[in-house]
């Protein structure tokens, strides 16, 4: 999805590089490992959809009821049934949505990886710069690294738990294996005071039961997103081209799609926030340019989602709770989450004693479930106080 159609409608973007950008991932890692970084890990998102969001808070448009998180500001995740389902679309990236005023500027979806999977956000900060004002080392940005589950989240949330801690050192090593994807910009996105950036699967809405990374933006903030990606010659094997057209049949009986393959393959491996100010300090850009196709747009909408058949709200809501290590309501927050969508594991877990005073407080329960962003069930809580009665029935 994009704000504006570029001349043809199926057309690629040409794919140029400038040997004298930096462009690829390993080059980008160079960089941030010279401003001596700390790396940690903020917590993990499960995609469902096979697409993964980025997302920031957008004005609310007069007339219009949205859920409201500070001042004129909508809330990332409020829904919109206008523009919520990207199939109806065929655009690449974004959407710009009149109605609730969804745009380029704090909205875009990408394909996340081969699909599915429970995803690691890891935070880098810049030990190189003065400490702020507030007491805070800059931080430079995020990254979302997406391969299947078992293959790189699995090892570095058993590594966190080894230690006792989400710093994860100072070098990269376990992210040179990326060191080769070729990056392209996506689009910049300016948070406010105040303002809250989400990362999480592009169906997620309220009460989607999704784990979800959200950044709490103290001061205005503007972030540059680029995706670091395999990119290859499209599939030419006749079982899969056979098994595409008929796909593409049915899509284009459905939604109108265009049956003409891509003529490039992309898989998006890393996402990448980069601080814009940061960005332009170390003169960084990236030499390609975006992948603009409507064969892509298809063939991420219908592709391989093969990192996991079950869906994992309650693995990564699990995850997130042992990552909280010694804070013990953020750690019950996820267990809450995980419970509420049926995770036996989370259940079980609620019933350590250590969480006895919390869930005898209901309106810290229903505060601690709003915290995940599961707003009715927060709600029903807070007004019942019946906390003990909810979970009998979760267990019965």
């Amino acid at each position: 999805m994009r704000s504006e159609r570029l001349e043809g409608k199926n057309r690629v973007a040409f794919w140029t590089k400038n040997k004298n950008r930096s462009s690829s991932f390993g080059q980008l890692l160079d960089l941030i490992e010279n401003s001596y970084p700390l790396l940690y890990i903020k917590g993990l998102v499960n995609i469902e959809s096979g697409e993964i969001s980025v997302r920031a808070p957008r004005k609310t448009k007069p007339g219009k009821s949205y859920l409201m998180k500070s001042g004129e500001l909508a809330h990332p995740l409020t829904d919109c049934d206008e523009c919520q389902g990207q199939a109806t679309q065929g655009l690449l990236y974004f959407i710009k949505c009149e109605s609730c005023l969804r745009s380029p500027e704090n909205y875009f979806w990408i394909k996340s990886g081969q699909g599915d999977g429970v995803y690691t956000i890891l935070e880098m900060f810049d030990c190189t710069n003065s400490v702020k004002s507030d007491g805070d080392i800059e931080n430079i940005g995020f990254m979302v690294i997406m391969v299947p589950t078992a293959e790189f989240t699995q090892q570095i949330v058993d590594e966190a738990m080894k230690k006792g801690e989400q710093f994860l050192g100072n070098n990269f090593d376990r992210l040179r294996i990326f060191d080769s994807l070729e990056g392209f910009a996506i689009t910049s996105m300016n948070i406010g005071a105040k303002g809250e950036l989400y990362i999480t699967d592009s169906s997620t809405g309220f009460d989607s039961g999704n784990s979800s990374y959200s950044r709490y933006c103290g001061e205005e903030v503007t972030y540059n997103f680029y995706a670091f990606a395999e990119i290859s010659p499209a599939d030419q094997n006749a079982s899969f081209q056979e098994e595409r057209a008929a796909v593409m049949k049915r899509m284009t009986e459905q939604f109108g799609a265009s049956s003409k393959p891509s003529e490039i393959s992309v898989i998006p491996r890393v996402i990448v926030g980069l601080n814009q100010d940061w960005v332009q300090a170390k003169g960084f850009e990236v030499g390609l340019t975006r992948p603009d196709d409507e064969g892509i747009f298809w063939d991420w909408l219908i592709g391989n989602q093969d990192s996991h058949i079950e869906l994992e709200t309650g693995t990564a809501a699990w995850f997130n709770s042992k990552l909280s290590f010694e804070d013990v309501e953020s750690e019950l927050s996820f267990l809450l989450l995980g419970a509420a969508h049926g995770d036996e594991d989370c259940l079980k877990a609620l019933k350590n004693p250590k969480f006895a005073s919390i869930l005898d407080d209901h309106e810290t329960v229903g505060v601690l479930l709003m915290s995940r962003d599961q707003v009715l069930l927060g709600n029903e809580i807070f007004e019942s106080g019946d906390v003990r009665g909810w979970l009998k029935k979760l267990n019965s």
